[in-house]
């Protein structure tokens, strides 16, 4: 309630990390990057959040394969 701007601003910072620490394609970095694109939706930032969650789709499609449960549920 109120906290969208908390939230992206802390997911920013989880994401930027897990993609130094983890590297952008491990599947914990996928799925914040996943968490900050409903963020930036929830947020008003639609462009920000189409354009993450089709980064995150094409990754999670490319790794796992189109029908594994996690690329569904980004596509879902």
């Amino acid at each position: 309630a109120g906290l969208t701007a908390d939230a992206v601003t802390l997911l920013e910072r989880v994401a930027a990390h897990s993609e130094r620490v983890l590297r952008a394609h491990h599947p914990v970095t996928l799925t914040v990057r996943s968490n900050l694109a409903m963020v930036y939706q929830e947020a008003g930032r639609t462009a920000e959040a189409v354009r993450l969650g089709e980064e995150v789709l094409a990754d999670k499609t490319r790794l796992l394969g189109p029908d594994h449960p996690e690329t569904l549920t980004v596509r879902g």
